[in-house]
């Protein structure tokens, strides 16, 4: 099992993006890492957001392997 570390430097990052994104899906996502960087338990951000360990997991699994751009990634709808 990876234990993926975000840094206080990448809370900071998460924090700046969060101020000028509009999307509520993305601030979601960035509000979970973030969370997910300041208190080391995905039981615990997860509960403070309302969404599952795993998906706390998979969010900051995303933001680490490929950072903001990827966490922010939009998805072309199917054709």
């Amino acid at each position: 099992m990876v234990r993926h570390v975000i840094t206080v430097e990448n809370v900071m990052e998460l924090r700046e993006a969060l101020k000028a994104e509009r999307d509520v899906s993305f601030i979601k996502k960035l509000e979970v890492v973030a969370l997910r960087g300041e208190y080391s338990s995905n039981e615990l951000v997860a509960s403070l957001t309302g969404v599952s360990p795993q998906l706390v997991c998979h969010y900051v699994s995303i933001y680490c392997n490929g950072g903001l751009d990827a966490l922010l990634c939009r998805r072309k709808p199917k054709k």
